[in-house]
């Protein structure tokens, strides 16, 4: 009977402490659900910040495309000008000779 009853307590005493290591996990879970509650708390107004900057950002990549077709532009026109002016040079002798 005393073996019984020892065998008992210690099932008991097991209980106990699995008992004991649940609460402790659960505890630890909410704290970590604190902490991202928090953590959601601070990207909220991020969130909301990036939403208010989205259009400005936008308009400025539209004027940037535009900027950069303008010196894609402006740098073909250059480029004829001096594949022009170079078969000019080129031949500036002999219309020079045919002018004169």
């Amino acid at each position: 009977m005393a073996g019984e009853l020892h065998e008992i307590s210690q099932a008991i005493g097991r209980l106990e402490a699995g008992e004991d290591e649940r609460k402790r996990q659960i505890s630890a879970l909410f704290r970590k659900i604190d902490d991202l509650g928090e953590k959601v708390s601070e990207i909220k107004p991020l969130v909301e910040t990036v939403k208010a900057i989205k259009p400005e950002v936008e308009d400025w990549t539209r004027t940037k495309n535009r900027a950069m077709g303008a010196i894609a532009f402006l740098s073909c026109v250059a480029a004829l000008m001096g594949a022009v002016g170079s078969w000019l040079y080129a031949h500036a002798g002999k219309f020079l000779r045919w002018v004169s």
